[in-house]
């Protein structure tokens, strides 16, 4: 089971204190809808308690008792006073009168509890939740008291209990405590009453809008990133840019690190906000410094097309590599770039296929289709048509018109596969449609020697003519032939002499290498 421990995400260690009713503050901030990062353990939580900043106080409002309140202390003590026992517990977990012992603090935390004090009853809860405090660890134990704290309106057990209700995956209740606590204005119950009205069975954005709202105005950064994101998607609310732009600023500066990374974004593409590429930078950097991934690229972006700074490949190249060491397919496949041109990196194709492998593995189209590339003409690797195919063939079904291409003339000259007219007109056919003039040209020939479809004269004249009109000369001579009313004896010496023209002078006596010369 998910740790309820990583609703305590990026409270500070005296935030978290077992001391009195204080709510917990805001948070640092959630990246994404499903998770909360930099969580700190309820045991380091509680640990923090003894190098807070809290100080022990009789009235929950930091009055402080001095030495002498201590004998009237044990006085209350001893005549049963739930609060008195209460406070010598925080007094022997701080060592604050008395030797420090969490031992004996959890005796009179478990006293005060059984006698009715809610903030006991919490603390005990932790305490049995968390373990290594003189207590074997027991969510049982632990639940059981937080329900009794939640039941004595003790916020925090609200709170906690709405967790751990969410990680059990039961809506209601998570949402009934979550509830409790968020009237009460704890504003991380109030954001994850949003996220659940959001992501649950019973989706109400409105209601999921409304708690952002509230969490947002604590200052909950979280609340404000979502907030942005609703604005700028036009979910639950009008599409308002400027909202959204509103939104990711006030989370970006409470440190949200994917409203620094959009806000950036904002910025770079005037979204919002007048375009500011020196602003865009600033934000991707305080992005980075936090691990943001995406930030990382943008900034390698940056740096190589000078947008906000002065262009620096050195620098360029430094954030790929951070960002595709972290996994990211967009700077994996712009550093295999740099390796492949030697853009201020010396040439290197094995690791230029090794990056485009990384990047391809992961979908990234471009990748897919340099790596088929890699293969055909054994670029970093062995030449090894099958997986030629295999990764052009991962390209044409995503879309990449060029690995389409390259597809059809694989079959069209049985190159490692059996010759298929049918299937080379089939991504000829892919690539034409997406304008790829090459293509355009070929599926002209084949209407016009009938190889996988039909011949038809009008067909092909209508694709020689789209592979003109974009300036692909072939095509011209085709078109002047066929409209003049020629017959097809002059096509044997036109496609020689194309063929010819695009030879590669350097390859030797290889059927295989006769035959890709026309991959793109």
């Amino acid at each position: 089971m998910e740790d309820i421990t990583n609703r305590f995400k990026g409270y500070n260690d005296e935030q978290i204190s077992i001391a009195l009713q204080s709510e917990f503050s805001v948070s640092n901030g959630s990246n994404s809808i499903n998770k909360v990062d930099d969580c700190k353990s309820l045991s380091s939580s509680i640990r923090s308690c003894s190098e807070s900043q809290y100080t022990i106080v009789s009235d929950y409002r930091n009055n402080y008792f001095q030495d002498d309140d201590a004998f009237s202390l044990y006085d209350k003590v001893k005549k049963g006073n739930a609060e008195a026992m209460f406070k010598l517990a925080v007094c022997f977990w701080k060592g604050k009168h008395v030797k420090k012992s969490e031992k004996h603090a959890i005796i009179w935390f478990r006293k005060a509890a059984l006698a009715g004090h809610p903030d006991a009853q919490f603390n005990l809860a932790l305490c049995y939740y968390d373990g290594n405090k003189g207590l074997e660890k027991n969510e049982k134990r632990a639940v059981y008291w937080f329900s009794k704290s939640a039941k004595n309106n003790n916020v925090n057990a609200q709170y906690l209990l709405g967790v751990i209700y969410d990680v059990k995956k039961s809506e209601d209740l998570a949402m009934k405590w979550y509830q409790k606590a968020a009237e009460q204005g704890h504003a991380s119950a109030q954001f994850y009453l949003g996220l659940l009205y959001h992501t649950c069975s019973k989706k109400n954005i409105k209601k999921a809008i409304y708690w952002y709202k509230k969490a947002a105005e604590q200052n909950d950064p979280r609340a404000q990133y979502l907030l942005g994101t609703c604005y700028a998607d036009g979910n639950g609310v009008p599409v308002d840019k400027e909202e959204a732009f509103k939104y990711y600023s006030l989370a970006a500066e409470n440190g949200n690190t994917d409203a620094q990374f959009n806000l950036g974004l904002s910025y770079a593409r005037g979204c919002g906000i007048s375009s500011n590429p020196a602003l865009a930078v600033k934000w991707y950097k305080e992005a980075s410094k936090k691990g943001h991934i995406s930030a990382c690229v943008n900034l390698g972006i940056c740096y190589e097309h000078g947008s906000g700074v002065d262009r620096d490949m050195n620098e360029a190249i430094k954030w790929y590599k951070k960002a595709a060491e972290a996994g990211n397919s967009i700077a994996q496949f712009n550093l295999a770039l740099c390796y492949e041109n030697g853009n201020y990196l010396e040439k290197d194709y094995k690791q230029a296929f090794y990056w485009y492998e990384k990047a391809a593995q992961q979908n990234e189209l471009e990748a897919q289709y340099n790596l088929a590339s890699c293969y055909a003409f054994g670029k970093g690797t062995e030449i090894n048509y099958e997986k030629s195919i295999e990764w052009y063939r991962a390209a044409a079904s995503n879309g990449c018109y060029r690995s389409q291409f390259n597809l059809g003339i694989f079959y069209l000259k049985g190159i490692a596969v059996i010759k298929d007219y049918s299937h080379a007109v089939f991504w000829f056919r892919k690539s034409a449609g997406q304008g790829f003039a090459i293509a355009q040209f070929y599926l002209a020939s084949c209407y016009l020697k009938g190889k996988g479809v039909e011949p038809d004269k009008n067909k092909a004249l209508e694709w020689f003519k789209k592979a003109d009109e974009q300036g692909y000369k072939p095509a011209d001579i085709y078109v002047k032939k066929i409209e003049a009313g020629q017959n097809n004896n002059w096509f044997k010496y036109v496609k020689y002499s194309i063929k010819s023209k695009y030879q590669h002078k350097h390859h030797k006596d290889n059927d295989n290498r006769e035959k890709i010369i026309n991959l793109q």
